[in-house]
């Protein structure tokens, strides 16, 4: 069950940045941002996207060792989260006319499926974890 849905999340990842790419927008201003926020390229878009998750999950760790969400793990979870909810809105629209770097993306989420898979299983059972905590309570994440 927690494969399928990991394989979901990376799939509908994948397919998000596709099918973004055939949507237009009439908005110079969004358009300008879009051009401005484009410093990296594709794949190390998608590592700092992986490194974020990564990232998430220690914290999310170590916070769950005793079983106690307390004040200022559940900021860092919190603060953990809206970055990368925020990262992958600024991916969406990043690639939404770039097809070229949306299939550098698919190409290289294919050529590192096991490793990211492998991620956002820990990740997800990091997540669900979280909530079996006392202290959850103060947990939203994005």
């Amino acid at each position: 069950m927690k494969k399928t849905i990991l394989l979901f999340s990376v799939m509908a990842f994948i397919v998000l940045v596709s099918c973004n790419n055939d949507k237009n927008t009439s908005n110079d201003k969004n358009d300008e941002t879009i051009e401005d926020v484009k410093v990296n390229t594709p794949e190390e878009d998608v590592q700092h996207m992986v490194g974020l998750v990564e990232n998430f999950t220690a914290i999310a760790m170590q916070a769950m060792q005793d079983n106690f969400i307390d004040d200022k793990e559940s900021n860092q979870i919190n603060q953990l989260s809206i970055e990368i909810n925020d990262f992958e809105k600024m991916i969406d629209e990043k690639y939404q006319k770039d097809e070229e770097g949306a299939k550098q993306i698919e190409k290289y989420l294919n050529e590192n499926m096991e490793e990211i898979e492998l991620i956002y299983e820990q990740y997800y059972d990091a997540i669900f974890s979280l909530y079996k905590c006392e202290g959850s309570e103060k947990i939203n994440i994005k």
